[in-house]
């Protein structure tokens, strides 16, 4: 298990914080795990939820340059109560059972939740908002679809996303997918792990499986 999730758009000293008496530790898919977040802009942030047998900073991925975050804004093993940090123009709330992270801009509004859950991945929330990106490509077509008479696929929400890249000749062309999501104007999600699935099909709630 790996999680590691770069906010953008979203999302002094190294903090480290002990357990504390009332706090639990942070364990997830049975395992004692970290939850580790680094700034990445004023404006954006890495959120790393890792084993705390994994001794690496990052899980390997191709898809980002190698560079220094810097210390970690926050490195937490366990966790009893809400944990506030500031970081550029954006507020970090952690808070237990289950365990959430929280952004805000300057004026308190809600830029992203993420809510991390053993048995259904990472749950965030959806607004009435189109979804953009998750890659080149869209739905498969069917048998008795005209393809120059089809819809493109802009607005991601509405359906399931297994992530399987193929290819294909029709007016979307081959389907390559991203784990990168985009809300105008709001946040954007991309998760740097080996493999994902997008689950976007609820009209609240979006899972990274």
């Amino acid at each position: 298990m790996f999680r590691s999730l770069l906010v953008p758009i979203l999302f002094i000293g190294n903090l480290f914080l002990s357990c504390a008496d009332k706090s639990i530790p942070i364990i997830y898919e049975g395992k004692p795990a970290r939850l580790v977040i680094y700034g990445v802009s004023d404006h954006s942030i890495r959120v790393v939820l890792k084993p705390q047998s994994f001794t690496g900073e990052f899980g390997y991925t191709p898809a980002l340059l190698d560079r220094d975050y810097g210390p970690p804004i926050l490195e937490l093993e366990a966790i009893g109560s809400e944990v506030t940090r500031v970081h550029g123009s954006l507020q970090i709330n952690v808070s237990p059972d289950p365990l959430q992270v929280q952004v805000h801009r300057q004026d308190g509004s809600l830029v992203q939740e993420l809510t991390f859950t053993d048995q259904e991945g990472i749950a965030f929330i959806l607004d009435d908002k189109p979804i953009f990106g998750l890659g080149e490509g869209g739905p498969l077509p069917g048998d008795t679809m005209i393809w120059d008479r089809a819809i493109i696929e802009y607005d991601r929400r509405g359906r399931y996303f297994n992530m399987q890249p193929r290819w294909q000749r029709d007016i979307y062309g081959s389907r390559n997918p991203v784990p990168m999501l985009v809300g105008p104007g709001s946040y954007g999600l991309f998760v740097a792990h080996p493999w994902v699935e997008v689950d976007l099909s609820d009209r609240e709630q979006g899972r990274l499986i």
